[in-house]
């Protein structure tokens, strides 16, 4: 039994003198988990980043499952493009780009995992 929990900076403190047995999870704090058995803070916040993106490119993420889009940008200033989140459980997507001067592209297999990602881009020029 827990009364109360303190969290002080990277450590917990109970008010209670009872012992705990087993696990206590589900807490979190600004994408920190804690597991209390051990105390060490769990990393729940990841990225993705996928890089050498034509500047102009439309970007999209869509979960596979029911095809809602995860985040997206209409036209990337950058040659990378960055989704952070925080990582619940896997999920399998597949990425589009589009670009009116360059082929269309669809990445499809990807999983967003618990642990952060790059992946490189390749876009090919379009002949007309």
């Amino acid at each position: 039994m827990i009364d109360d929990i303190l969290f002080v900076s990277d450590r917990f403190e109970t008010r209670s003198k009872t012992l705990v047995s087993g696990t206590i999870s589900g807490y979190s704090m600004d994408g920190v988990s804690f597991d209390f058995t051990s105390g060490a803070p769990i990393q729940t916040n990841f990225t993705l980043v996928l890089s050498n993106i034509i500047v102009g490119t439309e970007v999209r993420i869509y979960r596979t499952d029911n095809r809602n889009e995860i985040a997206g940008i209409e036209s990337i200033p950058t040659s990378i493009f960055t989704y952070n989140y925080t990582y619940g459980s896997d999920i399998s997507c597949y990425i589009v780009f589009i670009n009116t001067e360059y082929e269309y592209l669809n990445i499809s297999n990807i999983t967003i995992t618990n642990k952060d990602n790059i992946i490189p881009i390749q876009q090919r020029k379009r002949i007309f």
